[in-house]
């Protein structure tokens, strides 16, 4: 079914589903109780009709191994209806009645909770355990107990025996559980896929063992044959096939042949033929039953071996099956590794602690050094190594002696034909159970190649950077802790003016003004803590100038010391770059400045010269409304008149300046300018500065546009 599939939800009573369901099953268990007492009655000698096997409590039983606890109560229940109506007709009394079902359900229910709490899980009969358990509670206890209770009943009865009637009740209910409930089990259990797991040849073999014991049937138990208190031996003709079945069909196939041939027995029993028809009835019932309980249960001893038997030799043979597939995968793994170990492109060997002598080796290290692994083996590990590291050889050792280990040795091993293999040792140690070194598992890699690449590309990467520090445009200085010069590149010489050799016999002080010298010295003890450091000095050329640099450094390792790598970069250019540009900053700024004053006073101006044309125009309309005899105040209207003129030119000159009108010069007199111009600024300045004005003569301007 698929995860997304919702089926349709029905809406159902619950307790009327439970209550249908419930009485349906007390229904069959009635039904199953009421067709075995009629088996059972069948099956029982006359006159007294004694029963010689009692099935009903074997049905109840079975139906409790089978449900859950909870349900116990519909089999105690239909036990209930089916049996008290029919004691009741037997002509029983409530008491007789009663205590005949507290027995019989005393009986059925000591052997199911002994059986759920011993076994833990269903009943099936494949184990020993379960044979005992099962013999003992349901065959023998939980009936006994029973026929105790129900003796009690008879106790006082006239003529009731009770040791008889104890016996007759705990044989019938014992052999009822010894022959069917196990028949009933198994097959309930396995229920239809029995049919469908077994072959067509166990098939015609069961029918064939079916046949046979139907034919023995007669002669072994309908021949009349035998004396009282002796069972003849036709009476075990059927052993065979019951020896066939237990070995054949299991406990399912065993216990259908025992029921089987109990029911042959009683009915030929009960039909007045047989070995069992020569005594009384209750003699007959007894010995039959002995003889069917003797029969049974080696039988069920014998089928529940066998099927332990064949399970034990099934998992005999998977734990076989594992442990060969184990060893084949055992064998796989350590022909896997030993391939690994002999064709690794590392050497491995092992030393023992004891001789220095080689115990085995891999194929690896004996085709690098030119030998057969025959040939190193037993032989002394000193006679591999090469004698430019025997002194590092032998510490190594005698250090693995102590602790156990090696790590990351440089060592030399000589190859026969006298070359020498660099190689880098690592080992670990085996030791016994006193922790005692016994041999080393070492691992030897050869660095020859390594090395060889490492020095090239180490070549290569000083050569590449040899270059990038020769081409370099800013000087490149590395100096010590002394503050000597140690090396410079050529980019060096053309800033500071100097020539190689004398820059590498100066310190780097010599290089700084002084002024300076204490931020330096600041950079320096900065890259003690961060381990880089950036600023600007000004440091002097040979030539006495100074120049302003950009100085970027950090800690280096040359020539095994501990230096500092700066790189400096002339910046004065682009200092007076920046000063260039931040007085052409400061000029467009007057300038937009400027511009803005001269909008403002070409605002300003418009409004003056709308106030100035009624002071001109009506001072020149009151001017001709004084003649010459009020020649005093005409004079001072024309002065006004004149001020209004000076205040128009102006005016013009302001909008002119505001780029707001269109200039226009004319002849004046320039000292005639001056000379107000003088008069005006005469009270403003001491007497004791004395005034000359030199007179020049006419040039084309605006009397409100002269310069000076």
């Amino acid at each position: 079914m698929h995860d997304d599939f919702n089926p349709p939800k029905i809406t159902v009573d619950k307790r009327q589903y439970s209550t249908i369901h419930y009485i349906f099953i007390t229904i069959l268990i009635g039904a199953a109780l009421y067709a075995a007492a009629k088996i059972s009655l069948a099956f029982s000698f006359a006159p007294d009709y004694v029963a010689v096997f009692w099935l009903p409590n074997t049905v109840i039983l079975t139906a409790l191994a089978l449900m859950r606890t909870r349900l116990w109560w519909i089999c105690f229940l239909a036990m209930a209806v089916a049996y008290f109506p029919a004691a009741f007709q037997a002509g029983y009394s409530e008491q007789r009645a009663i205590i005949f079902y507290i027995a019989n359900c005393a009986e059925v229910l000591i052997a199911a909770v002994a059986l759920l709490c011993l076994l833990k899980k269903r009943l099936r009969f494949t184990r020993l355990f379960e044979i005992i358990v099962f013999i003992g509670f349901a065959v023998i206890i939980a009936p006994a107990i029973s026929a105790s209770i129900a003796s009690l009943a008879t106790f006082r009865e006239s003529g009731a025996i009770y040791w008889q009637i104890w016996r007759v009740w705990f044989l019938g209910d014992a052999l009822g559980h010894l022959t069917l409930t196990p028949a009933l089990l198994t097959w309930i259990i396995a229920g239809s896929t029995w049919f469908k797991t077994v072959s067509w040849q166990r098939f015609v073999e069961g029918g064939v063992l079916t046949v046979g014991l139907i034919a023995v049937g007669p002669y072994a138990f309908g021949s009349e044959i035998g004396s009282p208190g002796n069972i003849p031996t036709p009476a075990y003709t059927p052993l065979p096939l019951l020896l066939w079945t237990a070995v054949r069909f299991g406990p399912q196939g065993t216990y259908t042949a025992i029921f089987g041939i109990t029911l042959l027995s009683i009915w030929n029993a009960v039909e007045g033929r047989g070995p069992f028809i020569t005594m009384t009835p209750a003699d007959n019932v007894l010995s039959l039953q002995l003889f069917l309980g003797t029969v049974a249960i080696p039988l069920m001893f014998l089928t529940t071996l066998i099927c332990e038997r064949k399970k034990a030799e099934h998992k005999l043979l998977e734990r076989t099956q594992e442990l060969t597939k184990a060893n084949t995968a055992l064998k796989e793994s350590e022909a896997r590794y030993a391939d690994l170990y002999d064709n690794s492109p590392d050497m491995y060997v092992s030393v023992s602690a004891d001789t220095a002598r080689i115990i085995q080796c891999n194929q690896t290290f004996a085709e690098k050094l030119g030998y057969n692994k025959e040939e190193l083996v037993d032989r002394p590990i000193a006679d591999m190594h090469h004698m430019d590291c025997m002194a590092e050889a032998r510490k190594a050792f005698q250090s693995f002696l102590e602790t156990g280990a090696i790590h990351d040795t440089e060592l030399q091993f000589k190859r026969r034909d006298g070359g020498k293999i660099d190689v880098n040792l690592n080992a670990t140690s085996v030791r016994d159970k006193n922790g005692k070194i016994i041999y080393s598992r070492s691992c030897c890699i050869d660095t020859t190649t390594a090395r060889k690449k490492a020095d090239a590309s180490l070549h290569e990467s000083e050569e590449r950077y040899r270059s990038i520090f020769n081409t370099a445009s800013d000087a490149i200085l590395i100096i010590d802790k002394n503050e000597d010069i140690l090396e410079i590149n050529p980019a060096a010489c053309n800033t500071y003016g100097y020539k190689r050799n004398e820059l590498l016999d100066m310190k780097i002080s010599q290089l700084i003004i002084p002024e300076y010298y204490n931020t330096f010295s600041g950079f320096v003890h900065n890259i003690d803590k961060e381990g880089f450091f950036q600023g600007e000095i000004i440091e002097v050329r040979k030539d006495g100038s100074t120049l302003n640099t950009e100085v970027r450094g950090a800690t280096i390792t040359f020539h095994d010391k501990e230096c500092i790598i700066a790189v400096v970069r002339d910046v004065s250019m682009r200092k007076q770059a920046e000063e260039e540009k931040a007085k052409l900053e400061f000029q467009l700024r007057q300038a937009q400045k400027m511009e803005a004053i001269g909008t403002l006073a070409g605002g300003i101006a418009h409004d003056f010269n709308n106030i100035l044309s009624p002071i001109i125009g009506f001072t020149e309309l009151a001017m001709t409304d004084f003649d010459e005899k009020d020649s005093a105040k005409k004079r001072f209207l024309e002065q006004i008149y004149l001020a209004g003129l000076r205040a128009r030119e102006l005016v013009k000159q302001i909008l002119a300046f505001s780029r707001q009108s269109k200039r226009e010069l004319q002849p004046i007199q320039p000292h005639l300018v001056i000379k107000e111009a003088l008069k005006l600024i005469r009270s403003s300045i001491p007497t004791t500065i004395d005034i000359r004005s030199i007179c020049c003569g006419k040039e084309n301007s605006k009397k409100t546009e002269i310069k000076y």
